[in-house]
């Protein structure tokens, strides 16, 4: 994955913020989800229970599994030599499924943004603006909204990382395939419940494809690091003996 990866991810959050901020695209693509006489979302809260297994925690457990066998890979790699070759990426892959939904979740607090489950334009009770614009002088919230960017797909696009891992050209394009589809699914479950605009979810992916080249990099040097301590620790340890 080229580092101009970066360069186009960046070109993609900014055009996905120009639009959210001068056009209501957002809201026009939501209410073809939302009914307004029954003042439900598509996917109702009863609904969701039934499908959150599948769709919402059991996608969170997946990512997390995925994770954690990366890590088991990182760790082996080091006692089996056949492995050595997938240690990078599956470093990488692990500290994507860190990195990325971290840094959205900063954004969710610094952003304040509501769900539109939660506005007036959909039965909810908070007004509706665009991410630089001001809450009216008197709207007051109790609780903080934390719905700018998307987090549940996150994790899923983190999955991006795959194709790190994978050394053929075909499992590199599988790699990130599997990831962005899964992502796509998970975005498209969230906005029809109500949960996130398309934007939320755009700018999801849009920031892990920016940020994956960089933590296959940092990986990188984390080995390089790991590698130098042990070295340094052998040399350490024979001197004193």
């Amino acid at each position: 994955m080229k580092h101009s990866l970066v360069f186009w991810a960046v070109g993609g959050i900014l055009l996905t913020l120009a639009a959210e901020q001068f056009t209501d695209w957002d809201v026009l693509i939501s209410n073809a989800f939302f009914n307004a006489d029954e003042r439900s979302w598509l996917i109702s809260y009863e609904r969701h229970l039934q499908l959150s297994p599948l769709f919402y925690g059991g996608m969170k457990a997946f990512v997390s599994a995925v994770g954690s066998i990366a890590a088991v890979i990182t760790a082996a790699s080091y006692g089996y030599s056949f492995l050595k070759p997938y240690r990078q990426g599956a470093l990488a892959l692990v500290l994507g499924t860190i990195i990325i939904p971290s840094a959205v979740a900063f954004l969710k607090d610094a952003t304040r943004i509501y769900c539109p489950n939660q506005l007036a334009i959909y039965s909810g009770i908070a007004p509706y603006i665009h991410l630089f614009e001001r809450y009216p002088a008197w709207f007051h919230s109790v609780h903080p909204p934390r719905c700018f960017p998307a987090g549940h797909p996150t994790g899923a696009f983190a999955l991006m990382s795959l194709y790190y891992v994978f050394q053929t050209p075909r499992g590199k394009r599988n790699g990130l395939l599997f990831g962005f589809f899964l992502g796509c699914i998970a975005s498209g479950y969230q906005m029809l419940r109500g949960e996130h605009f398309l934007s939320h979810c755009l700018i999801s992916f849009f920031l892990a494809a920016a940020l994956l080249p960089l933590i296959y990099r940092l990986a990188g040097q984390v080995l390089r690091l790991a590698a130098s301590l042990v070295r340094r620790s052998k040399s350490t340890f024979s001197a004193a003996e």
